[in-house]
């Protein structure tokens, strides 16, 4: 019995035959386009929503930073101690830094709450300064007895015949957040610059930290929260 042989170049040729008509065929075609298109959609559509998630966390994280951050005080005071018009200490307000500061820092305050109260200056612009500065520092009952000084010494009017310059002797620190201040008022006539003669009083101003002022025009005059709540003023007879 014979044995036949297929030609290999006949069945290759018939092979290619096959996958030409494959390849024209409109039908394959379009699947082979869908399977292109739309074959890895699923695989896109998970990837893509893990996408989505992350930028989706991303944006959230940024937003509660942003909040956070803008609801952070932009204020963070500087401390510049200060002794005899001299800076003696500087120094961020680390707080326990700046909680053993408060006496010396409570002591320069009030002697410009004394001084920016009772002085009188012929420069309109100080005497307008020195008024804010005391209401700035004053909280209460403080601020109420401050406007009943000025209405009753408007310092504006005595300016035109009259200066007042202040002389602190000293400030003692009391019990219950009291400070007792001793000083001398020297009345100079405008005109001859003649000396009307110099009074003496001693004070006592209660007191309290308020903390950083949130309001930009406080902070200015005072930025660590130091208010004198009363204010009791007699003065030194002999």
């Amino acid at each position: 019995m014979a044995i036949k042989f297929k030609n290999p170049f006949v069945r290759e040729k018939k092979e290619n035959e096959v996958k030409n008509e494959i390849s024209d065929n409109p039908y394959f075609q379009s699947r082979k386009m869908w399977q292109d298109l739309y074959g890895n959609a699923e695989n896109r559509y998970k990837w893509s929503r893990r996408i989505n998630l992350l930028l989706g966390f991303g944006l959230v994280v940024s937003i509660f930073g942003l909040i956070f951050l803008g609801g952070k005080s932009k204020i963070e005071p500087y401390v510049i101690l200060m002794r005899n018009n001299e800076v003696i200490a500087t120094g961020a307000t680390v707080q326990s830094k700046f909680d053993s500061m408060k006496p010396q820092l409570g002591q320069y305050f009030l002697q410009q709450f004394i001084t920016n109260m009772r002085s009188v200056s012929v420069d309109g612009n100080i005497a307008k300064q020195n008024m804010i500065t005391a209401y700035a520092l004053s909280k209460g009952d403080a601020t109420k007895q401050l406007k009943d000084y000025f209405d009753k010494n408007n310092k504006y009017i005595l300016a035109q015949s009259e200066t007042v310059s202040i002389q602190i002797y000293y400030i003692n620190k009391l019990p219950n957040n009291v400070y007792e201040a001793g000083w001398a008022e020297d009345t100079k006539d405008i005109k001859s610059n003649q000396d009307l003669g110099i009074k003496k009083y001693v004070g006592q101003f209660t007191y309290d930290w308020g903390g950083t002022p949130s309001n930009s025009i406080i902070f200015q005059y005072n930025p660590f929260g130091f208010y004198v709540l009363t204010i009791s003023i007699a003065p030194v007879m002999g």
